[in-house]
């Protein structure tokens, strides 16, 4: 069949951070039989048609509500961030806008 001929073509690599091949070769296959049901989907036995079909969803929305303390100010209150004017102006310097000297350190947790 052409499942088992793909299963033994498709024979991918691991490397991180890609998903472990025994995933990959699984999707393989799923996204092929998805493709085969939907080719024919008249000769496909009504149980297994809505595996061809593509999944329509509305679009979905959401909404948040929470009370605030309004008995202690300033918590609870919008209030700009120190640094927020001279990041969106685009002059503050981060560690990798400064030029390197040459034997420079470098360090990370």
């Amino acid at each position: 069949t052409a499942l088992g001929i793909l299963s033994k073509e498709v024979q991918p690599d691991y490397r991180l951070p890609d998903s472990k091949p025994q995933f990959r070769r699984g999707l393989t296959m799923a996204l092929l039989y998805r493709v085969v049901l939907s080719l024919s989907p008249n000769n496909v036995k009504s149980q297994f048609r809505s595996g061809g079909e593509d999944i329509t969803r509305p679009l979905s929305s959401g909404k948040q509500e929470f009370d605030t303390d309004t008995s202690r100010p300033p918590l609870y209150q919008p209030f700009p961030k120190l640094e927020s004017l001279i990041q969106c102006s685009g002059e503050a310097e981060y560690v990798y806008d400064i030029p390197t000297l040459g034997n420079d350190l470098y360090a990370a947790f």
